[in-house]
């Protein structure tokens, strides 16, 4: 029995049992490693390197992904297992993408204190694989093992330094959510057929509609009514909090659509803004406030504070301050 690292740092026991799983497996290590690590202090080169671990693990973990394990440049990590949520290959993306965004201030760093470029290389793929707890009795670790893990291994392996690269199997499970550009094929090691892969250029803002549905809604029409009912008395300024609540999949995202859809017939566009809370954002205060004022001016979390300044429109808008505090007795 061994131990597992998991979100927040903390380690759990698992059996030695192994289960299949579709996971997003990830690797992630630097690009050039040996070279650099020859022009460089061996004691400095592991402060870099460890510094650099800091930064790939903490998207991962934030993410409630799971370290597989580390090699000496880089590490394999993977979401799906021991925990799997829906959006799995959404959370792998998301998390590469802060990764490289994350090293950007150590790459400044050892450019300006060694003038080398240090740079990492991620790639992703989703499969079916083994995942458990794998090596001795005396020695083990609980990682993925299987066809899917090694075609990962070589997205990351072909990617340009400081991209993402992910393969067909992950791109169309998080087409919608990001932008890419195709590279066409590459030749894996076991492949008859070259595997497509894809660059991932950014994150999508989304805005405004919150499901893409064409069949008509059936038995909601009382809470549709009553939805528009409400609507149109905070267009008279009798603004008001509603909450709708049922279990995954009853339709309430459909029934938000069919809100909006009425809203906009009457109203123009930009009077209906859009925005959605994410299990993963729980521990960063206001997120679903930040996130709504981000998909308003079009602006993302990994901008630099000049980029978002040039993004701001010139207008002034109202602030409105709730008072929280507790009621007294």
């Amino acid at each position: 029995m061994s131990d597992v690292l998991r979100p927040g740092g903390t380690r759990s026991s698992r059996s030695g049992r192994s289960e299949r799983r579709i996971l997003s497996v990830i690797f992630c290590d630097v690009a050039n490693s040996t070279a650099l690590a020859e022009n460089i202090d061996p004691e400095e080169w592991v402060e870099i390197m460890n510094e650099a671990f800091e930064h790939m693990t903490a998207p991962i973990l934030r993410y409630e992904g799971t370290i597989g394990k580390f090699t000496g440049d880089g590490m394999m990590a993977f979401f799906g297992a021991p925990t799997s949520h829906e959006d799995d290959p959404d959370r792998a993306v998301h998390a590469s993408l802060e990764i490289l965004e994350g090293i950007e201030g150590l790459r400044a760093d050892i450019l300006e204190d060694y003038g080398e470029e240090f740079n990492l290389r991620i790639g992703i793929n989703t499969g079916l694989v083994v995942v458990g707890e794998v090596g001795s009795a005396a020695v083990s670790e609980y990682t993925a093992m299987g066809d899917a893990v090694n075609v990962a291994a070589r997205m990351e392996q072909t990617a340009q330094a400081g991209t993402l690269q992910i393969s067909a199997d992950t791109q169309k499970l998080v087409e919608g959510s990001f932008n890419f550009e195709s590279l066409g094929g590459i030749e894996v090691k076991g492949k008859a057929e070259p595997v497509e892969v894809f660059r991932v250029l950014g994150k999508i803002i989304q805005k405004g509609q919150t499901v893409g549905v064409s069949s008509p809604l059936i038995g909601r029409d009382e809470e549709l009514a009553k939805l528009i009912e409400l609507a149109s008395q905070n267009k008279s300024g009798n603004s008001q909090v509603v909450s709708i609540i049922g279990e995954a999949g009853l339709g309430k995202s459909r029934l938000l659509s069919e809100l909006r859809t009425e809203w906009l017939k009457t109203e123009p566009e930009g009077s209906w803004e859009f925005s959605q809370g994410i299990p993963y954002d729980m521990g960063r205060p206001y997120s679903l406030f930040q996130n709504l004022a981000r998909g308003m001016f079009g602006v993302e979390l990994t901008d630099k504070p000049n980029v978002i300044h040039n993004d701001l429109p010139p207008i002034a808008l109202p602030l409105i301050i709730s008072d929280l505090r507790p009621a007294e007795a």
